[in-house]
């Protein structure tokens, strides 16, 4: 079993690492990681995260901030008008990323 601190370990000790290209440019788990505590700390008014990232990366930076701010991710089956509808009328907290 890992320690709690253990997501923390792997940022710090694997921060020059790469995770990622985005824009033609590396992204490192450094970045990442900033990238998602910036966007946690932006978006404090709301508790639900819909998260409808299609690129790879910012589907990990939404879900990531989501984990760092307790806000839960909620992922639709589709972007259909009716289903996002549904789950901002089930979840009025939420917020379309």
């Amino acid at each position: 079993m890992q320690s709690p601190n253990s997501t923390n370990n792997f940022f710090l000790n694997q921060a020059d690492q790469i995770f990622s290209i985005f824009d033609d440019r590396l992204i490192s788990n450094y970045e990442l990681l900033n990238h998602a505590l910036y966007l946690s700390q932006s978006l404090t008014g709301k508790r639900y995260f819909i998260n409808l990232c299609q690129d790879r990366y910012l589907f990990s930076v939404v879900f990531l901030a989501g984990i760092i701010g307790k806000h839960p991710n909620l992922l639709p089956p589709n972007q259909a008008k009716q289903t996002l509808r549904m789950l901002m009328q089930n979840y009025p907290d939420s917020i379309c990323i």
